[in-house]
């Protein structure tokens, strides 16, 4: 019981930190678009949300130029957010954005970038 009950309770979370992300105005995120070298944690934040969406296979590489192009579509991005279910999200893309992320919380984060903060958040919980 206490395992549904928690399975629920993460349920509930990310269901919540999707609709934030999804409240998240659109122009804030193109603005992180147009940044030529962004700040590391939002390139990490950006990379942790690519695995967990399955845009790309793996961490490292460029994966800023995916990033780009994720974010050139902030509709898109949201709805894809918000459909997302965590549990269809492999062990394997889960560890590799916990790692990427381990480095920051959510005042780092905020520090680094308020329009970020929102995905890092989210992405934080579904790699949990």
């Amino acid at each position: 019981m206490a395992s549904t009950e928690r399975c629920e309770s993460k349920l509930s979370l990310v269901s919540n930190l999707s609709m934030i992300v999804s409240d998240t105005p659109s122009k804030h995120l193109v603005e992180v678009k147009s940044f030529l070298n962004p700040p590391e944690g939002v390139k990490d934040t950006m990379e942790a949300c690519l695995l967990l969406l399955g845009d790309i296979e793996k961490a490292g590489g460029d994966s800023w130029k995916q990033a780009k192009k994720t974010l050139g579509a902030p509709g898109q991005l949201k709805i894809r957010i918000t459909n997302l279910n965590p549990d269809t999200v492999t062990d394997q893309r889960k560890k590799a954005a916990r790692d990427i992320l381990a480095k920051y919380d959510h005042d780092s984060m905020m520090k680094i970038s308020n329009a970020m903060t929102s995905l890092y958040d989210w992405a934080k919980a579904v790699a949990e």
